[in-house]
């Protein structure tokens, strides 16, 4: 393990060319060498960070991506690990540089599904028995929460944030009459809270 961490501080200190020169010449001799496959699978390691940096958000230039392709992209690393001419403890304790971040992002968004799985759930829409309302309220801390993760979790966040904008624009356009009606008091229009929204 201990050399599998030299490697990789190898190839961020600009031998990457060299290294891959190794590699080659290491691949091409008939013996299994063991040393030939670490430099192997860090050369590979490599490009999987560097592709994962550009979903990380502290990384430069990198860009929200879509969560299938974070999720397919973490499990390449199984097949990296299983390369490795270690024992099953060296394997588990290594780790590429960006997966750790990328686990954190795609853990997020499972939390968020998990949480709020039975708003995106069967049919919702009004009148029917067993919908699910929210205040403009709760709905937009849902929608402030899928926005703070740092990925594009895909169709239920885009519907909800659409939901929630089609609500605060409704809210805004007849509160004054609401009001006048002595629907919604004041402190709701201050507070933040509104009327029940439905999913669907």
């Amino acid at each position: 393990l201990d050399l599998m961490t030299l490697l990789q501080r190898s190839l961020c200190n600009d031998n990457q060319i060299r290294l891959h020169e190794l590699s080659s010449e290491g691949n091409r001799i008939p013996v299994d060498v063991d040393e030939a496959k670490m430099l192997q699978v860090a050369l590979d390691a490599k490009n999987w960070s560097l592709k994962a940096q550009k979903w990380i958000p502290t990384a430069h230039d990198s860009k929200r991506g879509k969560l299938c392709d974070l999720r397919g992209h973490l499990e390449k690393v199984s097949s990296l690990r299983e390369r490795l001419p270690l024992s099953d403890s060296e394997k588990k304790s290594w780790s590429p540089d960006g997966e750790k971040e990328l686990e954190k992002i795609v853990a997020a968004a499972d939390s968020w599904f998990e949480k709020y799985h039975a708003y995106f759930e069967g049919d919702n829409r009004r009148g029917n028995e067993g919908t699910d309302c929210l205040s403009v309220h709760d709905l937009r801390a849902i929608v402030e929460e899928s926005d703070a993760i740092y990925a594009n979790i895909g169709n239920a966040a885009s519907k909800i944030s659409k939901i929630l904008t089609q609500a605060e624009s409704w809210y805004r356009s007849n509160v004054d009459l609401l009001k006048r009606c002595g629907v919604v008091p004041e402190f709701h229009r201050v507070h933040g809270h509104g009327p029940a929204v439905e999913i669907s």
